[in-house]
Order: structure tokens, then C-alpha cells, then sequence
């Protein structure tokens, strides 16, 4: 079970990883959950929960990493990624834990079954302005989604065709995978350079 520190909608995002068969995601301003290192996840949760004790914190880290066990199924989901490049350049964390969470990402893309895309920071208005979302597809029922506004999953016909249009141009406005991978390739050495001078 998610700790009690996450909220419904959050524990609701997690049961629908944990399902799916694809798992399309955009997120606009941190990385994504099912590819973070545990200690980006820790700053990330200290920063959100500024209260929150050490027991408290220690469970949801190890709650987060559980998310991402679905890589480790035997048919683990095909999942789709997409980041703006604000994200790369936040060093949540610090300057080092920040370069191991590129390299991890750049690991991380070259799986199989991983895309990663990343939209240019120089991009104008473009169709993830409103904030993260993502999809869930199923072998077995109909798709579920994300959304920020308002937070939580649904399964309404109306906001899942949104939902994937928007998906579907930002994978025209991002760079294609091989150009994005190389840029946090390029992002991770300068971040790790930085931090050792």
C-alpha cells in the first residue's frame, strides 16, 4: 500500500501503473516518478512536505520506488515519456544527485520499452502549457487518464480524448527520442563536470 502521505488522487495514479500495459506520460516540471533515483525522490518529497517526519519521508521513498517495480514484470508496460527541458535543468536535490538522475534517465531511455522525448525549453505555446498528464492503456478495459486541472484519474470518454490529443501533439512539437537522449547525455556530463570543480 502508498503511505498515507500521498493523497487519493496519487494512490489512484499508482493503482493504474501498476495495471497497464502502456503508460503514456507528460510532465512538465519534475521527472517522473517510475524514473526517479531514490535520492531526487527524497529531495523531491522534503521540498512537497516540508513537516513531514523522518519515518514518514523514509516510507513514502521506499513507496515511490515501489512504482517502479512494473519495470520488473514479465511483460513490463511500453511507456511513452515525455519531458519539458525545464525539468533537466532543475537540479532538484543538488548539482551531483542531479547528474546520477540524468545518467539514470539516460540509462533508463535506452530500454526497449521506453521512449523519451523532451521539448525544447526555446519551444513557444505549445499544447502541454496546462500542466502534466497521463495515460493508461489496458489489455483488458477501457483507457484511463491524469490530469492537473482538476487533479485526478478518470475514466470520462470526453477528457481521455483530450487527453490524448494533447499527448498526441506534444510528441510532434518534442524532439525525436535519439536527438532528446543525446541532449541528457550532453546535460548529465555538464551537470556532473559542474559539480566536480
Amino acid at each position: 500500500m502508498l503511505a498515507d502521505t500521498f493523497p487519493t488522487w496519487f494512490k489512484g495514479v499508482a493503482h493504474e501503473e501498476g495495471r497497464a500495459c502502456e503508460i503514456r506520460i507528460y510532465e512538465p516540471r519534475v521527472v517522473p516518478g517510475l524514473l526517479q533515483i531514490e535520492e531526487y525522490t527524497r529531495a523531491r518529497l522534503r521540498w512537497a512536505h516540508p513537516h513531514i517526519s523522518a519515518r514518514e519521508l523514509d516510507k513514502a521513498v521506499a513507496d515511490r520506488a515501489a512504482r517502479q517495480e512494473v519495470f520488473a514484470r514479465d511483460t513490463p508496460p511500453c511507456v511513452w515519456v515525455i519531458l519539458d527541458e525545464s525539468v533537466l535543468h532543475r537540479p532538484i536535490g543538488g548539482p551531483a544527485v542531479m547528474a546520477r538522475q540524468l545518467h539514470h534517465l539516460a540509462e533508463a531511455a535506452e530500454r526497449p520499452n521506453l521512449t523519451l522525448q523532451v521539448v525544447p525549453l526555446a519551444t513557444p505555446d505549445h499544447a502541454g502549457l496546462a500542466g502534466p498528464l497521463t495515460l493508461w492503456t489496458y489489455p483488458d478495459r477501457a483507457d484511463a487518464a491524469y490530469t492537473d486541472h482538476p487533479r485526478h484519474v478518470t475514466d470520462a470518454r470526453p477528457a481521455l480524448a483530450q487527453a490524448a490529443h494533447t499527448f498526441a501533439l506534444l510528441t510532434a512539437t518534442a524532439q525525436a527520442p535519439h536527438t532528446s537522449l543525446n541532449l541528457i547525455r550532453t546535460l548529465a556530463k555538464e551537470t556532473h563536470a559542474q559539480h566536480a570543480h
